[in-house]
């Protein structure tokens, strides 16, 4: 934010990847998602840059030797959480009011819709950004 602003006046958004939910039950498909962006050069910069270039350059290394096992286990649940964060509505408000308490104006949620029943999980995650921007 430091940044952004000495460059002047700016509105502030970003995208908020969050889910109300159970991360071992989910894990394996917050997995994928982060194994098909860190394959994007820019976003495997992204995600170095926010000090997760171990992850990338296992799960790199891993998909090079078609190990894709491999590659979804380098996405650790530290990275997880730190990018598409999982957890119950009271900690998705929170992790939403953290990018607002950094300086977020307009935080964008993107529900990640993992588990058995997408729709409610995606419900349940809209109704945590409601009492986190109210």
């Amino acid at each position: 934010m430091q940044h952004i602003r000495a460059g002047g006046n700016a509105t502030i958004m970003s995208y908020v990847h969050a889910a109300v939910g159970d991360l071992s039950e989910v894990a394996r498909s917050a997995r994928k998602d982060l194994f098909n962006y860190a394959m994007a050069d820019g976003y495997a910069n992204m995600f170095r840059s926010a000090g997760f270039g171990s992850e990338v350059d296992q799960l790199r290394s891993h998909q090079a030797d078609r190990d894709r096992e491999g590659a979804l286990a380098s996405v650790t649940d530290r990275m997880i959480q730190a990018i598409n964060f999982v957890g119950s509505q009271d900690e998705v408000a929170d992790f939403i009011r953290n990018y607002i308490a950094a300086g977020v104006e307009y935080p964008i949620l993107m529900p990640m819709p993992w588990g058995a029943d997408r729709r409610l999980v995606t419900q349940l995650t809209l109704e945590a950004a409601a009492v986190a921007v109210s």
